[in-house]
C-alpha cells in the first residue's frame, strides 16, 4: 500500500500490552521505542507519560492498542494483572486525548504479516526490513529481539495503513 505525504508525516502510536509489551511511535522517518516501562510488577504510568512526551511536541494522530483478551487456563491473579496494565493503557491515552483504535492481533497480522506463519518471528523479520534501522533490541546489552517491539512497531505500520485508507 501506498502511503501518501500526509500520512507519512502523520504521529501514530503502537501499544502491545503485553507482560512483555511495549510501546512505539512513528512520525515521518522518526522512530521511537521502548519496552513497556515497569517498576517492579507495575507499569509506571510516568515513564510512559515522560516517554510520550519526549517523542516529539506535535500530537498523535492516532493511538493502535492491540485487543487483548483473558484464555481459557489463565490464572486469576494473571488475568487480573493483565486486564489492569490493559485498562491503565487506554486510560492514559484517553487522559492524554490520543485517539485510539483497539485492534485485535488477528486484524494486524492479517494485513501486515500477510503470506508469513504470523508468529512472533515474522513480525520480528517484518521490522527488520521495514526498519532496518531501528533496534529491537530491549537494551543495548540484549542479544535477542524482543518481540513486543517488533509487535508494537508492526502497529504502529497497521496504524499508518488505516490513517491512508481514510
Amino acid at each position: 500500500m501506498k502511503l501518501s505525504l500526509a500520512t507519512m508525516r502523520s504521529k501514530v502510536l503502537g501499544i502491545d500490552p503485553g507482560a512483555t509489551g511495549a510501546l512505539a511511535s512513528i512520525e515521518g522517518d522518526k522512530i521511537s521505542v521502548i519496552p513497556m516501562p515497569r517498576i517492579g510488577k507495575e507499569i509506571s504510568i510516568t515513564n510512559i507519560r515522560n516517554w510520550l512526551a519526549t517523542t516529539s511536541q506535535n500530537p498523535f494522530s492516532l493511538a493502535v492498542i492491540e485487543k487483548v483478551h483473558a484464555f481459557p487456563g489463565q490464572g486469576v491473579c494473571g488475568v487480573f494483572s493483565f486486564g489492569k496494565t490493559y485498562g491503565i493503557l487506554i486510560a492514559i491515552v484517553e487522559m492524554l486525548d490520543i485517539p485510539y483504535i483497539l485492534v485485535t492481533p488477528q486484524r494486524w497480522k492479517k494485513s501486515i504479516l500477510e503470506g508469513t506463519r504470523k508468529d512472533k518471528d515474522a513480525a520480528i523479520q517484518f521490522c527488520r526490513r521495514r526498519f532496518p534501522a531501528t533496534s529491537l533490541k530491549a537494551t543495548p546489552r540484549c542479544t535477542k529481539n524482543h518481540d513486543g517491539i517488533a509487535d508494537a512497531l508492526c502497529l504502529v505500520e497497521w496504524g499508518r495503513r488505516y490513517l491512508g485508507g481514510k
